[in-house]
């Protein structure tokens, strides 16, 4: 992987395992690629609208779509290798700093951003988590407990939505959250 100059000259953020067994690399500044094994296969910002792809978090989800969460927009990558922004970007003119990504049990695709709330993409089509409470800190971190509950860790603590996304009330931690683990065993 090292031997990829892309790889070499640029700063890794994320890595995600492929379907097939590779591995999918985020690069900052730059865009992404995978590696098979043996070889490294980038995909840049100029098959990309010449769009800054500097990439947060990279994953294939259960459709063996690619799905980026990068700095200016969440986008996926089709299996048939069409290129769609979903949040930021070409879809509106409101810019987006998206934190990073994240894909739960039902398939949606989970979108933190660092000042404007948490979007999931479900059946085609983006959605804005609506609590007010999320706007204006950054929403660094997303995963789902074994009950299906969605958690996000942001810049003012910890929260929790049910499976239905209603918000449940939980201790009040007031640290910044950066990363989340859900113990699985």
């Amino acid at each position: 992987l090292t031997r990829a100059p892309q790889v070499r000259n640029g700063i890794v953020t994320s890595l995600a395992n492929a379907n097939d067994g590779g591995l999918w690399v985020g690069l900052r500044k730059n865009a992404f690629g995978y590696f098979d094994g043996q070889s490294f296969s980038f995909r840049g910002k100029d098959a990309y609208g010449k769009v800054n792809l500097d990439v947060r978090t990279i994953l294939e989800s259960k459709d063996r779509t690619v799905w980026l969460a990068a700095e200016s927009h969440a986008a996926r990558l089709t299996r048939s290798g069409s290129f769609e922004a979903v949040l930021g970007s070409s879809t509106n003119f409101i810019a987006y700093d998206i934190t990073c990504g994240y894909e739960d049990s039902k398939g949606r695709l989970w979108f933190g951003t660092a000042n404007t709330g948490v979007y999931y993409w479900e059946a085609g089509k983006i959605t804005k988590l609506p609590d007010p409470v999320l706007d204006g800190f950054p929403v660094n971190c997303v995963t789902e407990d074994l009950k299906g509950q969605i958690w996000l860790g942001t810049g003012k603590g910890l929260c929790c939505y049910n499976s239905n996304l209603e918000k449940q009330e939980i201790p009040y931690i007031p640290w910044e959250i950066k990363a989340l683990l859900v113990d699985r065993h």
